[in-house]
């Protein structure tokens, strides 16, 4: 329910950055509007990658919640 991200680092002039896998598909937005049924679907996938972004992340023993602060159809893809 998540793109997995390859690296991250910070480029030569201070900006963070960080390299997600290539997927293949349509942003949520370019699908809008949609038939109920497959909204509904869509949406439970969204709440399952939110729930688990927010679940954390195990570094070194340590649980690490991931916030995402920009959801919006355009953010969100669909393969």
């Amino acid at each position: 329910h998540i793109v997995r991200v390859t690296d991250y680092g910070v480029s030569e002039n201070g900006k963070p950055f960080y390299v997600m896998e290539y997927l293949c598909g349509k942003s949520l937005k370019d699908l809008i509007p949609t038939p109920l049924p497959i909204f509904i679907a869509v949406c439970r996938q969204i709440c399952l990658g939110l729930q688990c972004a927010h679940q954390g992340i195990n570094i070194d023993g340590k649980i690490y919640p991931l916030i995402h602060r920009d959801i919006k159809p355009v953010n969100i893809l669909v393969v």
